[in-house]
């Protein structure tokens, strides 16, 4: 636990010292904004609660804050984190140790023909009108629905979009 608490804490001051002087947490009201450690715990909580598992009402309680100070909290940390897109995310060199490190998990987990295909993107399910007379069980997703999942593929070194159409295998 101390580990673990020790790592977020790390994380979380990496985060405050990138963002903390942005201008949107500059108020120029007669009203103080909450201190932007406070605004970026409660999006955090927010964002690690995600869905519905958590509700505004739920996170003001936590904060001790009013639901409108939730959202405009939420959105003045995405404001600042999007404006800092370019620091936080970036394309690793095709000779780092990041991306050799990478294609080494892709070429083990996958096949070896994807190896330079470590910047895929996340399958998405296209539904059916109707569950295929063959192999229809396999086409059943997690979603109760019969569909086929579609991937990109971004080969790195070939700058190359490779489009896949699947079903599951039994």
């Amino acid at each position: 636990f101390s580990e673990r608490s020790f790592e977020l804490t790390q994380k979380f001051l990496m985060i405050f010292d990138q963002i903390s002087d942005h201008p949107i947490f500059q108020s120029r009201s007669n009203n103080p904004q909450l201190p932007v450690a406070l605004q970026l715990a409660i999006f955090l909580h927010c964002a690690d609660h995600y869905g519905n598992a958590i509700s505004l009402e739920d996170v003001a309680q936590w904060a001790g804050v009013s639901v409108e100070s939730v959202i405009n909290c939420t959105n003045r940390t995405i404001t600042a984190l999007l404006d800092q897109h370019d620091a936080f995310i970036q394309f690793p060199q095709p000779n780092s140790v990041d991306a050799e490190r990478a294609k080494a998990y892709t070429e083990k987990a996958t096949c070896p023909e994807w190896r330079n295909g470590f910047l895929a993107g996340d399958g998405s399910g296209l539904p059916l009108y109707q569950k295929p007379g063959c192999f229809g069980e396999t086409f059943y997703d997690r979603k109760s629905r019969y569909s086929l999942n579609c991937q990109v593929n971004n080969k790195f070194s070939d700058y190359l979009v490779i489009i896949l159409m699947h079903h599951r295998r039994q």
